[in-house]
């Protein structure tokens, strides 16, 4: 029983770190059936005995078993289906092929269907004991469930390109892959085996559950895991790039209206001095100003990212970002520039010049307007990405602000005209080319933000 409240704590966990995905809503279906094992075993042989003594005139031990077989049979014939619709939408498969997944879905199923009209839910406790046939079936079913379920899963984390996506999926593996291994060789190559001494040594996977649940509540309080943050805040794992959202553009909405009232009712009084404003309505005209500026910096940044993609010289995005920043840094920076003059990649020009804007504004406040920044492009080709990179000589960003910095409204200075938005839309300006955005940091050394780009968009 200590084992069944166990999974039903990391399912817990699970479904109510983002209860609204596809991801987390199957892994605790799944983990549902899977915990029918440890809880089906307790009622049989623990309460059993008791719910005879003293009811044995209504419930009857032939009851109780056909309640044990139909727990076993949907433990045997569903997990595993379900855990791997889980390995779908954990490799965004729906989203790619929506077509074909609208059939997978119930294919998935249809071998479960079919066992259970060879070998009877009600009946399993019997086959169980005087079947071999019945334990080779149900094996290699589930074994290749399971094969399935772990290639989908591992080609997943391998194909995440984005270091910050690929830590997540690779602790998600780690969370559901043990486990599972566990139970399938230890109930069904065991058995199919008729090895004796070893039929009770899938109890021990109470332990590993245990280790899989600090695991992940460890990752919670680090970085993050499937949704869920322990710190009191909650974001979409597989979307934690989108920003600001309806939310922030319902939001700006009403600022909008608000400023704009008042405003008005500025204008109107400030004719009445015509020699000289007060300092409060200047104070309230600057507050307005501010105000603007940050509805508008929030509508442009919340709004979905349409591309408009063309063939475009790197040259040339970084000369009109450098251009369009250079008042802004100051004349004590100088920028530097790596790039041969025939290089191009397929992206956004509008779009990535804000991005370069952006991590050019970053550097320039991390070196106070004062030191060098380098922006260079390259080619990974064993990753078939170009890179597109920007240096700077400044103070570097701290381990514990490493995973926060690009998260919407998140930002470490202290002036109101920085809104923690700049960062985060980069990144979600890189998804949408099915690119990337990383960063290499050294407290007191200066920081390097890479933007990767496939080959072939």
């Amino acid at each position: 029983m200590v084992f069944t409240l166990l999974i039903w704590l990391l399912l817990f966990l699970i479904y109510v770190s983002d209860k609204h995905n596809k991801i987390n809503q199957w892994c605790a279906i799944s983990g549902i059936f899977f915990s029918l094992g440890t809880l089906k075993e307790y009622l049989y042989f623990e309460l059993a005995p008791v719910i005879i003594e003293h009811y044995g005139s209504v419930i009857t031990m032939d009851f109780i078993t056909a309640v044990y077989s139909f727990m076993t049979a949907m433990l045997y014939y569903l997990a595993m289906p379900s855990i791997v619709l889980f390995a779908f939408y954990f490799s965004s498969y729906p989203a790619r092929c929506p077509k074909e997944f609208r059939y997978i879905r119930f294919i998935v199923f249809i071998p479960a269907f079919i066992l259970s009209l060879i070998f009877a839910p009600a009946r399993i406790s019997y086959y169980q004991h005087n079947s071999f046939i019945f334990w080779y079936t149900v094996s290699g079913y589930n074994l290749l469930y399971g094969i399935l379920m772990t290639v989908l899963t591992i080609r997943t984390v391998l194909r995440e390109k984005a270091p910050r996506q690929r830590r997540q999926k690779r602790v998600v593996s780690i969370i559901v892959l043990p486990p599972v291994w566990y139970w399938l060789l230890t109930i069904f190559v065991i058995h199919s085996l008729g090895i004796s001494s070893l039929m009770k040594v899938w109890k021990n996977n109470t332990l590993i559950v245990a280790l899989v649940i600090i695991f992940y509540i460890s990752a919670a309080f680090r970085e993050g895991i499937m949704g869920m943050r322990l710190r009191g805040e909650n974001y979409h794992w597989d979307s934690d790039m989108e920003i600001a959202g309806k939310g922030a553009q319902y939001t700006s909405h009403i600022l909008k209206n608000e400023v704009t009232k008042i405003e008005w009712c500025v204008s109107n009084l400030s004719k009445d001095y015509a020699e000289k404003t007060p300092e409060e309505l200047a104070i309230i005209q600057r507050s307005t100003q501010h105000l603007k500026q940050f509805v508008n910096k929030t509508q442009f940044y919340s709004n979905d990212i349409v591309l408009k993609l063309e063939n475009v010289q790197v040259q040339s995005i970084i000369q009109a970002s450098i251009l369009s920043m250079r008042d802004y840094v100051g004349k004590n920076i100088e920028f530097r520039m790596n790039c041969e003059e025939q290089e191009c990649i397929s992206c956004d020009k509008e779009h990535i010049i804000e991005v370069l804007n952006n991590l050019i504004s970053n550097a320039a406040d991390a070196m106070e307007n004062n030191g060098s920044i380098t922006i260079s492009y390259t080619n990974d080709y064993k990753k078939h990405m170009h890179i597109l990179s920007v240096s700077d000589e400044g103070h570097g960003i701290s381990k514990e602000n490493m995973y926060k910095i690009f998260e919407s409204y998140f930002t470490t200075k202290k002036t109101n005209t920085n809104f923690g938005l700049g960062l985060t839309y980069c990144a979600n300006v890189m998804k949408k080319h099915k690119g990337y955005i990383d960063v290499k940091s050294e407290e007191g050394r200066g920081s390097t933000f890479y933007l990767f780009f496939p080959f072939k968009y």
